[in-house]
């Protein structure tokens, strides 16, 4: 597995902290964790495709490094994936979610349209 690099953006107001791999001129995939956990879930999943995608695993809010809020909804997760895309200017990611994390992929899919 590559160098994994950090990174922190505002998205809704809240700060997301990312791992990600070296980017590149790839497709990429957002992996999106289940509850109670963090994008540290990810490295074993993401280590067979990082050759070929660009792999970026968040924290979701008031998990991990990301900041924390009051308020919280698969809704609002949702508006938090769609602004991780649009701040790192991911074009037509895929998104993968487990547990919470499968939740609001679609409803983040939609927030995109």
């Amino acid at each position: 597995m590559t160098e994994w690099h950090e990174g922190e953006l505002d998205a809704n107001g809240i700060t997301i902290h990312y791992y990600r791999s070296d980017g590149g001129n790839k497709p990429s995939i957002l992996l999106l964790h289940g509850i109670t956990d963090s994008g540290q879930c990810w490295p074993r999943v993401a280590a067979d495709p990082e050759g070929s995608y660009d792999m970026i695993m968040t924290d979701a809010r008031g998990h991990g490094r990301s900041g924390l809020s009051a308020d919280f909804s698969i809704a609002l997760l949702a508006d938090d994936a769609a602004a991780v895309i649009r701040a790192l200017q991911l074009e037509k990611p895929y998104l993968f979610g487990h547990s919470m994390g499968g939740n609001h992929c679609g409803d983040g899919c939609c927030k995109l349209s």
